[in-house]
């Protein structure tokens, strides 16, 4: 009786006319024009205020394509939260299998008859549990949806099949659903604000068990090989640039969305923005909450000199700007420019020196004694230096000067994949080629070695600092590891 009293309202709300929509800006005028470009709705006195070059078609002509993308995004959140719910009981699982698996192997057979037979009643009891929770778990039911729809504009008006697969689950309707996109809607709440109806693309989760205890490693796309750049910005949330490509770790996930093609070094502001760095282009930009891209500051100058490395403290930005003169018969000149600009861009403070041979400049750090810069030689691709530079001096003297601590010929030896720098001023590098992430003091002199193969590392690349702990990158892989600043 009541399935027959809602299928009667149903068609009724059907066959009563929609009122007519009002435009949110012009309120006199009646949404007549579709925007298929940004999926949204307007009337005429919109299109050369806000939606100008834009693919447009009549209303009416729209309905097909409308329809098609409130189911698509509808069924995509339905089968998200199916999968989040999976994926929660099975991790459940797991955790309730391992600890058993720790009882079961510390259990002693001579000590049985000491257990209660209640004791060893509930254990067994828990086994079956766990095995027959997994094996649903392993043939869950597949989620299930009923593609029948009706559609009218302003309203979602979902038409129910009884007819469904044995197991199978079905998807709650909805009902007013608007596809309207408010023009001055404040994106900056969000971050992902376009795509919260959307699938989250994950590249590859994790195999490994991921559980508060440290370290922590989890694993990304098998496709990358050597991540260049790590900055954490939370417990779990990072951003990375591998293959010179800006991505970002969500909840120890890798992201399938590229936020900026061709990046070599970022910094991150307070406020969440990214500033791009690229060697090629002389503007420095920045990536917005709202994953716009704009210009934050002009470093070009008269010589030419490229940026290379950025980094930023206490509200500073710092940029190295390097090109090299000369050629193979004659030698190369290193010219160097280091600039000091504020968060808006506005430059402060500017030296340039120049050096006998190509050494390039790869990681900045702006230390109180100075800066600390790590390079690269061009005539050896692999081999690198620290140096810590004056920055007080015009001419950024140098301090102390670090080059590796294994082998005769240090030098020769030294291949840093990457560099970050504690509150006390210490240096954290990783050695690429002896699998090992160590401590540097102030004056650039071996302290002391945090980790190496003996904690699974191969070929550390990036490191990055966040309060208590240090993200290193490994391959497809990345560690957190716990550090304590002595």
């Amino acid at each position: 009786m009541a399935d027959d009293m809602l299928e009667h309202e149903e068609k009724q709300e059907v066959n009563i006319s929609p009122k007519p929509l009002r435009c949110r800006f012009h309120e006199t005028e009646v949404y007549t024009i579709y925007f298929k470009d940004c999926n949204d709705f307007m009337c005429f006195k919109c299109i050369c205020q806000l939606h100008q070059k834009h693919e447009l078609s009549q209303l009416q002509d729209a309905d097909e394509a409308i329809r098609t993308e409130m189911f698509e995004k509808r069924v995509l959140l339905e089968l998200r939260n199916a999968f989040e719910s999976y994926q929660t009981s099975l991790q459940e699982q797991k955790s309730n299998i391992s600890n058993l698996q720790t009882e079961i192997a510390n259990l002693d057979v001579n000590k049985l008859p000491e257990f209660s037979l209640s004791h060893i009643i509930n254990s067994l009891s828990e086994m079956k549990l766990c095995s027959s929770t997994s094996d649903k778990l392993i043939n869950h039911p597949k989620p299930w949806f009923q593609p029948t729809m009706e559609f009218s504009i302003g309203n979602l008006i979902e038409t129910r099949s009884r007819k469904r697969d044995a197991g199978a689950l079905p998807l709650q309707s909805s009902s007013n659903i608007s596809t309207q996109t408010d023009y001055f809607e404040d994106s900056d709440t969000e971050w992902f604000d376009a795509e919260d109806l959307e699938e989250d693309n994950v590249v590859e989760s994790s195999s490994d068990e991921i559980t508060d205890e440290y370290p922590i490693k989890f694993q990304i796309n098998p496709n990358i090989k050597r991540i260049s750049k790590t900055v954490p910005i939370s417990e779990k949330n990072a951003w990375i640039i591998s293959d010179r490509k800006l991505l970002k770790i969500v909840d120890h996930t890798l992201q399938e969305d590229v936020y900026a093609e061709t990046v070599d070094d970022i910094a991150i502001l307070k406020d969440g923005c990214v500033l791009v760095l690229r060697n090629d282009k002389t503007f420095i930009m920045k990536l917005l909450p709202n994953r716009k891209l704009v210009r934050f500051a002009d470093v070009s100058t008269i010589n030419y000199y490229f940026p290379y490395c950025i980094c930023i403290r206490d509200n500073i930005v710092v940029i190295y700007l390097w090109y090299a003169a000369g050629s193979n018969q004659y030698g190369y000149a290193s010219r160097n420019n280091i600039i000091w600009m504020n968060t808006d861009g506005i430059v402060t403070k500017s030296t340039s020196f120049s050096e006998s041979g190509r050494k390039r400049p790869c990681s900045i750090q702006n230390l109180e004694l100075g800066l600390c810069v790590s390079y690269r030689f061009n005539s050896e691709p692999y081999l690198y230096s620290i140096e810590l530079l004056d920055a007080k001096s015009d001419k950024c003297i140098k301090l102390y000067v670090f080059t590796g601590i294994y082998g005769m010929n240090q030098q020769r030896n030294f291949e840093c994949g990457g560099m970050c720098a504690d509150n006390a001023g210490n240096i954290l590098v990783s050695d690429h080629r002896h699998h090992s992430v160590y401590v540097l003091d102030k004056e650039l002199k071996y302290k002391n070695k945090l980790y190496d193969s003996k904690n699974e590392l191969d070929k550390p690349t990036a490191i990055s600092l966040l309060k208590d702990h240090i993200w290193v990158a490994d391959g497809n892989q990345i560690f957190i590891f716990p550090y304590a600043n002595e």
